[in-house]
């Protein structure tokens, strides 16, 4: 069980919930210094240009050299044997339209392991069309999938993540869901929006239409949702999805958890975690949302830009009321505005997991280091060096430090050790080029090989001219015992030569 909360360090205001008011549109400088999803920022920022211009952007099409105006040097060969390893990689997507967020779960439904990767798409380049889209496999060579229905009156999708209940008990057995939010073109804030959340009972292979979890009218806008199931035997299948609400008229933002007890048929309770600035200030953002299975305590991750740290809230009554905050680690995060080096959008957003076997709260990032971009972790309880809220004071887990490393994911096997993949540009001595890379780290942080590379080619994410710097806001990683043994299935976005492919890679133990 994890120990008391201490005091919270900001008061926990309840959030107005509004809709309907109309409010002028932001401006291309407002809009740049939001901390809206990137989906949503490209696609404003596109008609607004078009409204200036008349013209509604390039065909992001752009094929050009990826290792045009940078060098990758050839990376060192392992010193020491490796205990995770790759064993192979496949390419989800094959066509000329840009792919960004890919998230990837895998789950046992009639004696059958499925792998499904949901991921955004830009179904049309010329207007902007972004739409989740699903592909899942059984061996990881043929996959088949299609497009997540749209909710009635939204033309736009985005921001998959994914979760499931994986055992045959509980509310909805084997049932996966994948969040996302759901909009219309133009300004954020401008138009109707919503949470939105699909479902599938036969392990991503088909999907059904989508649960509004929460909506706004004009005026608002609901922002990066993160889904999490309960393992718990006293709440096994609740659903609970937590996201930033964007406050246009009051010029504030409230962390929103949104919980459903019937298999994500609706999504009666709805709770405010936190309250801050807003879009157009230092607001909080980038929620994450995990579940104990041994007590079903819900804890919902946050970054406070206000405060440049990283918060936590845990409910101890299923996601009913949520306590005093944790302050999980502070450090100089990065931002949508100014981007890294190529003009890449790579906002910290954290990413969390309940680590099982170890009981710890496992958290990673990336935030502005002396060389560039660093990847740092967190976990609590702690061990050794505590902050006063009881986290394990952040550590640098990668053995590559020059240049960027960015948009890590983690997930963690049997043992309690974790994949932690990151993007790494290392070995470009421009900073631009970028592969993929894992640790392979204990519960405490050290890492037990050396980093290996997972993507053999480098990726310019300069590529895509519509979306030029681009290459989504985050990635993820699913650890499962598949019937061949344990594997990671890492979900990556590759540049070769295209706009953005969805890659994923399996890493056997």
């Amino acid at each position: 069980m994890p120990p008391a909360i201490a005091a919270a360090p900001d008061p926990l205001p309840v959030a107005p919930i509004l809709s309907g008011v109309k409010v002028p549109p932001l401006t291309i400088d407002q809009l740049n210094k939001s901390f809206l999803s990137g989906v949503v920022y490209y696609q404003a920022l596109a008609s607004l240009q078009a409204a200036q211009t008349g013209i509604a952007g390039q065909n992001g099409n752009d094929v050009s050299d990826a290792r045009a105006g940078s060098s990758f040097v050839p990376q060192p060969s392992l010193s020491i044997m490796p205990d995770a390893s790759i064993v192979s990689t496949v390419n989800v997507t094959n066509d000329d339209l840009q792919d960004v967020e890919p998230s990837v779960m895998s789950i046992n439904v009639g004696g059958v392991d499925r792998t499904t990767s949901t991921y955004i798409k830009y179904v049309a380049p010329n207007p902007l069309t972004a739409r989740i889209q699903f592909a899942s496999t059984t061996n990881f060579s043929t996959f088949a999938g299609g497009q997540l229905s749209l909710p009635g009156g939204y033309s736009l999708t985005g921001d998959p993540l994914m979760a499931i209940n994986p055992y045959t008990g509980g509310i909805a057995p084997t049932r996966e869901y994948c969040s996302g939010i759901a909009f219309n073109s133009g300004n954020p804030g401008s138009t109707p929006n919503a949470v939105a959340v699909w479902h599938s009972d036969d392990g991503g292979a088909s999907w059904s239409s989508p649960t509004i979890a929460d909506s706004r009218g004009s005026g608002y806008f609901l922002d990066k949702p993160a889904i999490a199931v309960s393992w718990h035997t006293g709440s096994l299948g609740y659903v609970y999805v937590a996201y930033a609400s964007w406050d246009y008229v009051s010029n504030n933002t409230a962390i929103v958890v949104a919980r459903s007890t019937d298999g994500g048929a609706s999504f009666a309770q709805k709770t405010v975690v936190a309250y801050g600035q807003g879009p157009t200030g230092l607001p909080l953002a980038n929620p994450q949302i995990v579940v104990a299975p041994g007590t079903g305590y819900v804890y919902v991750i946050w970054v406070n830009f206000a405060t440049n740290d990283i918060r936590m809230a845990r409910s101890t009554d299923f996601g009913v009321s949520y306590g005093a905050h944790d302050v999980v680690a502070s450090g100089s995060l990065t931002r949508s505005s100014p981007a890294l080096n190529g003009g890449i959008r790579a906002s910290t957003v954290p990413m969390a997991r309940f680590n099982t076997p170890s009981n710890k709260i496992v958290v990673v990032w990336h935030e502005n280091g002396s060389q560039g971009t660093d990847v740092k972790y967190a976990y609590k309880p702690c061990t050794s060096v505590c902050n006063s809220y009881g986290w394990e004071q952040k550590k640098l887990i990668t053995q590559y430090t020059a240049n960027d490393q960015f948009m890590p994911a983690l997930d963690f096997n049997a043992s309690g050790n974790m994949v932690v993949t990151y993007y790494d540009r290392h070995s470009d001595s421009n900073n631009l080029l970028y592969r993929d890379y894992y640790s392979f780290i204990n519960p405490t942080g050290t890492r037990l090989q050396n980093d290996q590379q997972i993507s053999t080619f480098d990726s310019n994410p300069t590529t895509p001219q519509t979306f030029q710097g681009f290459i989504g806001d985050y990635k993820d990683i699913w650890d499962w015992a598949f019937s061949d043994g344990e594997k990671a299935t890492a979900a990556w976005i590759g540049l070769p030569a295209k706009p953005g492919e969805v890659y994923l890679t399996r890493i056997a133990y």
